[in-house]
């Protein structure tokens, strides 16, 4: 399966039709600014006993709790990277419509390996704080 890759604009235009925005970037990240109205389901946590990222365990089954694998998702992290590996995942699992937002916050690759601005430097809306019903620790229960 193919996954698509757009950049910062095209996600913001998707997020105004209903599309999530999923940001799969850490709690300190996500905190210090996220696109507003993005969900944040971390795609890796630090491991407790040596600090060093680590799979989070939880990513799919919050994922799953929250929106079902026909539905179209978007991806998106700091420069691309953890979105696409967070895609290809959720892909393994049987997701079919599935959006890379591949310059994410900060900037990165667009889908002709050229670098684009990311949301923050598009100046889109952008929300502070762990995003409330939208937080990790919210759609974990």
């Amino acid at each position: 399966m193919a996954i698509e890759r757009i950049d910062a604009i095209e996600a913001h235009d998707k997020m105004n039709d209903g599309i999530p925005y999923v940001d799969v970037r850490t709690h300190m990240e996500f905190e210090m600014g996220h696109p507003k109205g993005s969900y944040h389901i971390p795609f890796g946590i630090p491991d407790p006993s040596s600090g060093m990222m680590m799979l989070n365990p939880e990513f799919v089954s919050v994922i799953k709790a929250h929106f079902p694998p026909e539905k179209t998702l978007m991806l998106g992290c700091k420069a691309g990277g953890r979105s696409a590996h967070a895609a290809q995942l959720l892909a393994q699992e049987g997701y079919t419509d599935l959006i890379d937002v591949g310059p994410g916050w900060s900037g990165g690759p667009d889908s002709t390996g050229q670098f684009a601005p990311g949301w923050h430097a598009c100046e889109l809306p952008v929300s502070e704080g762990d995003g409330g019903d939208r937080s990790f620790e919210s759609l974990r229960k």
